[in-house]
């Protein structure tokens, strides 16, 4: 017969211990206990130009999913008038597809558009999309962000208003958790996340109402 024990208001759930910790909630949130939350982890920083002989720029740069933390390093590789080919090399050695001039570059860890100047590019020509750490503040789980709080992290152990200001908050980062009493953030459902809880040693159960 296994034994479980319950928080008044049902959030925690089985015999197994919760670890716990503090963390600082981002600013313009007012979450409730129970709320699974995302570590932003990347920040995008600034596009750096080689000695370049075309004078266009790039523009729209933007991180996504699988982003990673360093240097996205895009090189000429074939000219041509009003456009050419440039490679995209990710911090840690791989290549990715190439880009063209001109045309909207898209992926799952960086997107961009290399801009046609007056001066058109020549092989060797470069920009240098620089990615950093993130603040590291939390924030609800949303499968739509893409600084890395898309992840679970941890859940707030304590209701928190970070409206006007960030917050320091206790969170736990590991137990068994009633899944009718968490709370995830945009259009996500509780059950999209599970197994990525899990991997953080965080377990949902389904056999309480909240």
């Amino acid at each position: 017969m296994s034994t479980e024990t319950y928080t008044p208001d049902r959030l925690i759930a089985g015999s197994c211990e919760c670890s716990t910790d503090t963390a600082t909630l981002l600013s313009g949130q007012n979450l409730a206990r129970g709320a699974i939350l995302g570590k932003i982890a990347l920040a995008l920083g600034a596009t750096t130009p080689g000695t370049n002989t075309g004078n266009g720029d790039v523009t729209g740069e933007a991180i996504g999913a699988n982003t990673l933390v360093g240097n996205y390093v895009l090189t000429c590789t074939g000219a041509a008038t009003n456009s050419g080919t440039f490679s995209v090399v990710a911090p840690d050695g791989r290549r990715l597809k190439d880009a063209t001039v001109a045309v909207a570059y898209v992926t799952d860890e960086i997107s961009f558009t290399i801009a046609d100047g007056t001066e058109d590019y020549v092989a060797g020509d470069s920009f240098s999309i620089a990615v950093a750490a993130g603040s590291g503040k939390l924030v609800i789980v949303d499968s739509t962000n893409v600084d890395g709080s898309n992840v679970p992290y941890a859940i707030l152990a304590t209701a928190t208003d970070a409206t006007s200001a960030d917050k320091v908050c206790g969170v736990y980062k590991s137990g068994e958790f009633n899944d009718n009493a968490v709370t995830v953030g945009g259009e996500d459902t509780v059950a999209q996340h599970k197994e990525a809880l899990r991997d953080v040693g965080i377990f949902l159960k389904a056999t309480l109402h909240a």
